[in-house]
């Protein structure tokens, strides 16, 4: 067609495309004879151009799948979006010289096509809330974006006059399932989980012909909107729980060294003037970072709000629920419940003790029961609604406090004036520490008297410090409220680990260095408090502790080994104290 004085000029140079599996189905009707002869799959197929007809060497080739309510030109549209992902691909790594031809075999040098060929920018846009999409996609497309969409969000932005490019494009699979499987495809999730610091990973994404996605714009189906609902169905709501949207968010999250995952309208603005101020280089690393907490939290907090919902639902609507403890109608109507705090702290007000009791664990916070020793104003009521949570226990709330919260959903407000107070609360019920076993219930007293640190006694050589002794002080506290085995953690004024729940106080205290290291970081804890609840009845926990960092130690004592422990602790200049009294709740 071309012609040989065209091919002695310019051959191995041209390429072709076709649509079809070659060598299935070449000539001028590729489409209709696979659709005549039957088959289940053809394709599209990009090739070098020889003097042969649609037979030179292979560069590219893609299965596109035969629906059953395929013709013609709908099955031809399909491959030609394929087509069209896949020809600037084979045309850059031609240009690069990452194509070597050895016979009528072509290969690709991969590491030279990672390393060569320009890399688009590509975002992947698929939201609930369009609050802001069309600005925000009207500023990627500015920078130089290639925006990739699904369904509603792909036509929002359309309708903005945005050019767009169909997730099933990408994938070369139409939307399955009424919607319920669009973005599940390697095309998309290795686009989304490519780590391109690594050599490794971008020379396979080469090698497959997928580009990577530098930004993610996701936030999910409106499950607790459709819950509040009248007359809502079960399967209505089901159908509100998002799958591909989560899977995309925590993906990108996972991958916040390479990948932006924007998940709330009100980051737009930021995000974009950011970019505006490093292009063209990606957003800085410290921004992705705060960026992938915020969408775990977004996550998080969606699937509370779906456990939480579901099982009243599920009662509602005559399933026929098992006796399993926490289910409507179980026997036991309540979940396996945690008592132990996840995050504590004391601060001069009230924000900021809020911020630095987050730290200590983010990620168990969702869903949780706050206390507070103030009246709540405004400022804190935004960071309190910044997640997820059921409870919150304050002496008052102040106007703008409760307009805020009053906007959560399923978010219980508490008055107890007694926090906070110098007023001694009042005793507990003993029925609050009932326990059975063997069909006998065992009643005893609860722990409910006054800590009293000034009797105290010092047990090694070395005295605390004034920064020690309050953080020994809190630390001896917590412990108060945490089921044994407790070790717990303080540094500053705040929790930084816990260990509880453990058949031994060694591996109590090596969950509580283990967390403060995840959560903390290895440099909060030198210098940290420890409070044990019981005695230690070796010296392998102190000594955990002091290879982590530790300094100070508040505990009972009591032990037969209480002179190798504080040995131990003199050893390597700690300090303990011993309180005569324990904490020891099982």
């Amino acid at each position: 067609i071309v012609g040989p004085a065209t091919i002695a000029v310019v051959g191995g140079r041209i390429l072709n495309t076709h649509p079809s599996l070659l060598p299935a189905f070449p000539g001028g009707h590729a489409v209709r004879d696979a659709l005549a002869h039957g088959v289940a799959v053809t394709g599209c197929t990009i090739h070098l151009v020889d003097a042969t007809l649609d037979g030179g060497p292979i560069v590219a080739q893609e299965a596109v799948p035969i629906l059953a309510t395929d013709d013609e030109a709908a099955l031809h549209e399909r491959i030609r979006a394929v087509e069209h992902r896949l020809l600037p691909r084979a045309v850059a790594d031609l240009a690069a010289g990452a194509l070597h031809l050895d016979g009528r075999r072509l290969t690709l040098d991969a590491a030279r096509a990672a390393d060569v060929v320009p890399v688009p920018r590509r975002a992947l846009l698929s939201v609930s809330d369009k609050t802001g999409l069309a600005d925000v996609g009207r500023g990627l497309v500015t920078l130089g974006f290639e925006l990739v969409s699904t369904g509603g969000t792909a036509r929002a932005l359309r309708d903005a006059g945005l050019p767009v490019t169909d997730v099933a494009a990408v994938t070369g699979v139409p939307e399955m399932l009424d919607g319920r499987v669009k973005t599940l495809h390697p095309r998309i999730h290795a686009g989304i989980l490519v780590d391109r610091r690594l050599a490794a990973h971008r020379e396979a994404l080469a090698a497959a012909a997928i580009a990577p996605f530098e930004v993610v714009v996701v936030n999910l189906y409106p499950f607790a909107a459709a819950a509040d609902r009248p007359g809502i169905s079960l399967d209505e709501l089901v159908e509100e729980i998002d799958i591909g949207g989560p899977s995309m968010v925590r993906a990108a999250a996972k991958n916040h060294a390479s990948v932006a995952i924007v998940t709330s309208p009100d980051r737009y603005g930021e995000v974009l003037d950011e970019f505006d101020r490093v292009a063209p280089a990606p957003l800085p690393e410290g921004l992705r970072a705060a960026l992938a907490v915020e969408a775990f939290r977004h996550t998080a907090a969606y699937d509370a709000r779906i456990a939480a919902e579901l099982p009243v639902r599920m009662a509602s609507a005559g399933v026929d629920l098992p006796d399993s403890p926490g289910l409507p109608g179980a026997t036991d109507p309540y979940p396996p419940k945690h008592t132990n705090a996840c995050g504590a702290a004391e601060r001069a007000t009230l924000l900021a003790a809020w911020e630095a009791a987050l730290a200590g664990d983010p990620v168990s916070a969702f869903g949780g029961v706050v206390a507070l020793t103030g009246e709540v104003d405004r400022a804190v009521a935004e960071r309190l609604a910044s997640i997820f949570l059921e409870v919150v226990v304050a002496p008052g709330f102040d106007g703008g406090a409760l307009e805020v919260l009053a906007a959560r959903p399923n978010l219980r407000l508490l008055r107890d004036t007694t926090l906070g107070s110098d007023v001694p609360p009042p005793p507990p019920s003993p029925r609050a520490s009932l326990r059975t076993a063997g069909g006998a219930v065992l009643v005893t007293a609860p722990d409910a008297l006054p800590d009293e640190p000034v009797s105290w006694t010092v047990a090694t050589r070395r005295r605390p410090s004034a920064a020690e002794r309050a953080d020994l002080d809190l630390a001896w506290r917590l412990a108060r409220g945490v089921s044994s085995n407790a070790i717990v953690l303080v540094r500053d004024g705040a929790l930084i680990g816990m260990g509880s729940g453990q058949v031994s106080r060694v591996d109590a205290a090596r969950q509580a260095v283990e967390k403060a290291r995840r959560f903390a970081g290895v440099e909060a804890l030198g210098g940290a408090s420890c409070g044990s609840d019981a005695f230690f009845p070796f010296p392998d926990a102190v000594e955990t502790c002091l290879e982590a960092g530790v300094t100070a130690f508040v505990q009972p004592g009591g032990s037969i080994r209480d002179a190798d422990v504080i040995a131990a602790a003199d050893a390597a200049s700690a300090t303990m104290l011993v309180t005569g009294v324990r904490h020891f709740r099982h």
